[in-house]
């Protein structure tokens, strides 16, 4: 049980990697960030198809009349909406998605811990403190930057970017929390199915009152795959995700996950937004060490 567990956890965060590459790599096209986390909100037709086949009318019905469970599920469907579109606004903001990559786990981490043992009685250890300080010293350090990449290291100050990181970590650790909470009560099926509905549901209304830009439309037109690959992603990747939350503890799903920062090196090489030199070396080497005792802290 706790092998299937661990492969659902890397399985979400891969395919998650594959929607934020997706993301980062049309908004470098120039699609601003308002549309391209909008596109998440076409993953509702696969989850009404998800809901139709899974959810029985009876377990509908059980969660509409327990009010703190409805509660839940109203509140991880706003939090979710909040932070995601942070998610999408921080997604291009650093030259390099590796350095993107540790700062949010720098943050997020040591948020999972204590959100972890207050809400779900979690128990830290000293891998994962050690995970955190070692990732501290690779951001610190930072890869070297190609020549060819002209942005500057960072599009807005980093005391910024570090609120809003902050901000969006709270979040979403806080909504891993409340998810893992409500699965103790429902089932992941009828939990996938209903949530999603309603976290997509509102995604779709907010931003329909958004402007639509029409570079925006004509860069989506062109790269209509990449468009796509969105939501198709994000809702694939939500299936082996809430799986792993109903029996993980928060901190444990998220540090499974850390060991996709491979993908993110390998992009920003083959992106030419970082160059192999020793300091680049020696950052990959302290992230991947860095992840490697967040994952022994299983």
């Amino acid at each position: 049980m706790q092998s299937l567990s661990t492969f659902n956890a890397i399985a979400c965060r891969i395919l998650f990697k594959g929607y934020s590459l997706s993301e980062r790599s049309l908004q470098e096209k120039g699609v601003h960030p308002v549309r391209t986390f909008s596109l998440q909100k076409y993953s509702i037709f696969p989850a009404i198809i998800w809901c139709f086949i899974f959810v029985r009318p009876d377990d509908l019905r059980a969660i509409i009349q327990a009010p703190s469970l409805l509660l839940f599920v109203c509140l991880i469907s706003v939090i979710w909406n909040v932070q995601q579109f942070l998610t999408s606004f921080l997604a291009n903001t650093t030259s390099t998605i590796s350095v993107r990559t540790t700062l949010s786990y720098l943050i997020l981490l040591p948020e999972l811990l204590i959100i972890g043992a207050v809400f779900n009685h979690d128990i830290p250890n000293a891998y994962s403190i050690a995970a955190i300080i070692v990732l501290g010293f690779a951001f610190l350090l930072e890869p070297s930057q190609a020549k060819t990449n002209k942005r500057a290291r960072f599009a807005m100050p980093l005391v910024f970017i570090i609120l809003l990181v902050v901000t969006q970590a709270s979040l979403d650790a806080i909504n891993a929390a409340l998810a893992r909470e409500a699965l103790k009560s429902i089932s992941a099926e009828d939990f996938l199915g209903i949530s999603t509905v309603m976290i997509m549901g509102i995604c779709w209304v907010w931003t329909s009152f958004v402007p639509k830009r029409p570079k925006d439309t004509q860069i989506l037109k062109k790269h209509t795959w990449l468009a796509a690959a969105i939501p198709i992603f994000w809702f694939i990747a939500t299936i082996p995700e809430t799986y792993a939350s109903a029996s993980l503890p928060i901190y444990t799903l998220f540090s499974i996950g850390a060991i996709t920062f491979a993908i993110d090196a390998a992009s920003d090489e083959l992106q030419h937004r970082i160059r192999l030199s020793p300091r680049t070396m020696a950052f990959i080497a302290l992230v991947f060490i860095g992840m490697g005792l967040s994952v022994l802290s299983l």
